[in-house]
């Protein structure tokens, strides 16, 4: 039995999670906030849930939201002015907050260890 590449299995989770994210805030969101705080999470929740490759999920990140845009580019037609700087800027949300999940996370035993317990 072949086991996948767990860095090709964080590129394409981070991919799938990427789509699903922004055609569902395509359809629900009414403000470009409501997109970015949905990509934000889902990098927040992905950076949380791996605690290394994050160069990978960054690079699923990208290719999520490439498929995205590609998509509506042949669905919709070009592609609004604003479409693709607020997916440039979920991009860049999602993979702060998944490298900021990450330091949190790595931080939290020391933080347990030294704590004095009274």
């Amino acid at each position: 039995m072949t086991v996948m590449n767990p860095n090709l299995q964080r590129i394409a989770i981070a991919a799938v999670a990427m789509v699903m994210v922004a055609q569902f805030a395509a359809r629900v969101a009414q403000s470009p906030t409501q997109l970015l705080i949905a990509l934000g999470m889902t990098g927040l929740i992905l950076g949380g849930l791996f605690r290394t490759g994050h160069r990978h999920l960054i690079t699923g990140y990208a290719i999520g939201l490439i498929v995205t845009m590609v998509f509506e580019f042949i669905t919709i037609g070009p592609i609004i002015q604003l479409t693709g700087p607020i997916y440039v800027a979920g991009y860049l949300f999602a993979a702060a907050a998944g490298l900021t999940a990450r330091f949190v996370r790595s931080q939290l035993p020391a933080y347990w260890a030294n704590r004095k317990t009274a």
